[in-house]
């Protein structure tokens, strides 16, 4: 018998989430190429399912001024999407970017253009150049990037990096290329990914309530680049949950040889607030100390009300690591600490250097165990982590199998064997006697 961990579908069809085209119209673009833009988010559209309780889109323009071309709830078909996009006029003036963003934040994304509550609202702003002012442009992106919109820029052309990482949520999620011809060859399944990971599942019916702690791993065993992806995953899983303090609060930590607490569990009520702090975490680049991050979290009560912790409600410890611990026995002791106190924990790891018998001392469950082989496939765990975190309250016995689902943002079905898609561990790797 074993256990199948299959790192899961990016996009499904229970996804949901408000996207923005934000499309530069300034005179740099001429009509030829701003016709490729278009038919590039056009595409784009047709790689999600479109509808009320899905994915919905609305458009925006700038140049000398900013201009709604249509809003969340005018379209709700893939054709028509299409067509409204197409139509989109061209205006041929000056490059006002922070008009844009500031209309995006103040208009956009407010219940009157369509926008909704409860689910992930991203902008995916392409633009060719430097904008007329660039602070300007710096400063409305950071006040879109706090109402809680993620930010995703594109820059083709003659663009300019600073001015794309300023503006962006993750700056590891800027995407550009070297031409409009290279759009549609080049970033098509690159910006489709990107916002299926971002375009979540919101719907968490059995955990209305719950305080979660990520333990991050910033050791030097996990490279500087592979460090980004760890904090990206953890910031990603975050949208799948409803924030507040009637419903899920998140608190991290790194560790290394030392611990730090990026923020409490009532540090944050703002999405945004919440994934700029976990993606720009230090990288420590030192030893493993797992045992100390599960320490800090008794020491310091972190799941007492002083610090946001609520009375009655799931508590939640979720480690991501490549490798064990540094000193596996006190790891071991300060781990059953915690499940004394009855906080349930989950364990992902990534690699090939696993201590696959630590995953389960760090979790509760054999269900609250995953396993990635790279942290390229991380992003492809998002909907089973999330589907088990809110599933964490109930007790439930070894998992036999998984559904697997069709990843509609890849036009492909996952296979089981398919060694890129599905990682299987044997209960014996895992330490576990049947």
């Amino acid at each position: 018998m074993c256990l199948l961990i299959s790192s899961g579908p990016v996009c499904v069809n229970t996804s949901r989430g408000d996207i923005l085209f934000i499309f530069d119209s300034s005179s740099s673009i001429g009509y030829p190429d701003y016709l490729k833009q278009l038919s590039f988010a056009a595409n784009i559209t047709t790689d999600f399912p479109v509808g009320e309780n899905n994915v919905l889109f609305s458009v925006l323009v700038f140049s000398v001024v900013a201009e709604s071309i249509f809003n969340f709830s005018s379209y709700l078909t893939h054709d028509e999407l299409r067509k409204a996009i197409m139509a989109t006029n061209y205006v041929g003036s000056t490059t006002n970017t922070f008009l844009a963003l500031d209309f995006a934040r103040e208009t956009s994304f407010s219940p009157a253009q369509g926008s909704r509550s409860g689910v992930p609202h991203i902008a995916v702003i392409l633009t060719d150049g430097l904008s007329s002012n660039f602070a300007e442009t710096k400063n409305a992106a950071q006040r879109l990037k706090d109402s809680g919109v993620i930010v995703l820029p594109i820059g083709i052309g003659q663009f300019n990096r600073t001015e794309l990482d300023a503006m962006a949520t993750n700056v590891n999620d800027v995407k550009q290329v070297g031409s409009y011809d290279s759009l549609r060859d080049v970033l098509r399944q690159d910006v489709s990914k990107l916002i299926c990971s971002n375009a979540v599942n919101t719907n968490c019916s059995s955990m209305k309530m719950a305080d979660i702690i990520f333990l991050l791993d910033s050791s030097s065993g996990i490279l500087f680049n592979d460090y980004q992806k760890l904090l990206r995953f953890a910031a990603n899983l975050t949208q799948h949950f409803k924030i507040g303090p009637n419903d899920v609060r998140f608190a991290a930590l790194t560790f290394g040889t030392v611990v730090r607490k990026l923020f409490d569990l009532n540090t944050y009520n703002n999405q945004a607030q919440i994934i700029q702090a976990i993606t720009s975490a230090q990288y420590l680049s030192s030893s493993t100390n797992t045992a100390g991050a599960l320490q800090y979290i008794l020491d310091n009560n972190m799941f007492g009300t002083v610090n946001g912790g609520r009375d009655g409600v799931t508590k939640l410890i979720i480690t991501i690591t490549d490798g064990g611990s540094d000193k596996p026995e006190l790891t071991r002791t300060q781990a059953a600490l915690l499940k004394n106190k009855g906080y349930k924990m989950m364990a992902i790891g990534i690699g090939h250097s696993l201590n696959t018998a630590e995953l389960v001392t760090l979790s509760t469950d054999m269900r609250n165990i995953f396993i990635v082989d790279t942290f390229d496939g991380l992003g492809r765990l998002q909907d089973e982590v999330y589907n088990q975190t809110c599933e964490s309250h109930n007790k439930t016995n070894l998992v036999e199998h998984f559904e697997l689902a069709n990843v509609d943002c890849e036009r492909e079905a996952v296979v089981v064997g398919a060694v890129n898609f599905v990682h299987i561990v044997t209960y014996a790797d895992l330490g576990v006697e049947l």
